[in-house]
């Protein structure tokens, strides 16, 4: 008897539960989960809610799950479900319902995806109305699924491949992350890296043999041993000493062959560009390291039409014309922040940069 009558005072319970869902739900604008209704739930009985908690999130994977396959292009169904649930949660995080949402992906009204192409200053100024909070949490996202093996998911990419229909994911190898109204985007975060074709360590081999030729002496490097490191800035101002005194003995004439030999292993130059090292017959560290940097990014392959950065929610961005990077390297809105030309290991050289400002 017992039993019988908790089994009816939980069905009434349920019952006196969803009419009062009902009528709060019709209260409720249509973009966004009847809160209210959740909150009345869970206090009348904590179990049914959790149970259509539960449900509804389940549901909203499974209604998802072919959205994202078309979306993304990506038929594994691991990576689809991965990227399924990234966005529910982001669906729940910020009460946006499920089938308003994608309607409104459909409709672009979500996020205008123009901004990825040109300088603007912040990214969620391109955000329509009743979206903000839903593109913050999509921004932080970084779903595996989307990924690749050799390539990690950057900062607001996930975002704006699932908020605006005018992108897509870059199909074709070196073309970019994304498509952005039929122009390919190379999307990356506060830390864009340059890099060559060649390792420390054949550079160094390569150095050692040339080196000898013009009586040249390694600096001293890390864990007690020695390397030849012109482009370095760092050390306590050592490494920077020791090139400006062998440069000093050797000759500005001499020298430029020198470093023309040396860094044609890895970029394409001539002796006499080696001038624009010299100020007043002194070596100069800093500009070696924009001659440098100048240099790679006019060798490296371009196949994207824009390189944008987004640092902190800043839109910064670069075309592949060299002349134009020249012009922001000598202005310092770009700018080196890190040496990446591992002389002992077998990783490619490359150097960290940075865009300056918030627009140019």
């Amino acid at each position: 008897m017992a039993i019988l009558y908790a089994v009816i005072l939980e069905t009434t319970i349920a019952h006196l539960t969803m009419k009062i869902i009902g009528i709060v739900s019709i209260k409720h604008k249509k973009r966004h989960v009847g809160a209210s209704s959740c909150i009345i739930l869970n206090v009348i009985h904590p179990p049914l809610f959790q149970l259509r908690h539960n449900m509804k999130h389940k549901q909203t994977i499974k209604t998802l799950l072919p959205f994202v396959k078309t979306v993304s292009g990506k038929s594994g169904e691991k990576a689809v479900r991965d990227m399924s649930r990234a966005i529910a949660g982001a669906l729940a995080e910020s009460e946006v319902d499920i089938h308003t949402y994608q309607n409104d992906y459909k409709d672009n009204k979500i996020f205008d995806a123009s901004c990825l192409l040109i300088n603007h200053a912040k990214i969620f100024d391109f955000v329509k109305d009743g979206y903000l909070e839903f593109c913050k949490v999509m921004f932080a996202l970084r779903p595996i699924g989307m990924g690749t093996p050799n390539a990690a998911v950057g900062e607001g990419e996930f975002m704006a491949l699932f908020c605006s229909p005018d992108v897509q994911i870059a199909k074709k190898k070196d073309t970019g992350d994304l498509i952005v109204n039929g122009k390919s985007v190379e999307l990356k975060g506060s830390g864009i890296r340059i890099f060559g074709d060649v390792t420390g360590i054949e550079l160094q081999q390569h150095a050692n043999k040339i080196s000898k030729k013009y009586g040249i002496s390694p600096n001293e490097s890390s864990k007690d041993r020695t390397a030849f490191e012109p482009w370095y800035k760092n050390q306590g101002g050592k490494k920077v000493a020791h090139w400006k005194n062998q440069f000093s003995r050797l000759g500005v004439d001499k020298s430029c062959d020198y470093l023309n030999e040396l860094c044609s292993f890895f970029m394409t130059c001539t002796s006499g560009e080696f001038l624009y090292c010299f100020s007043d017959g002194v070596f100069d560290v800093l500009a070696m390291e924009r001659f440098i940097l100048k240099k790679l990014f006019a060798s490296m392959p371009k196949k994207w039409n824009v390189f944008t950065q987004i640092d902190n929610g800043v839109i910064k961005c670069l075309t592949a014309d060299s002349n134009a990077f020249n012009e922001m390297v000598e202005s310092a809105t770009i700018k080196v922040t890190a040496n990446y030309f591992r002389s002992f290991q077998n990783e490619k050289i490359g150097l960290y940069v940075k865009i300056n400002g918030d627009t140019w």
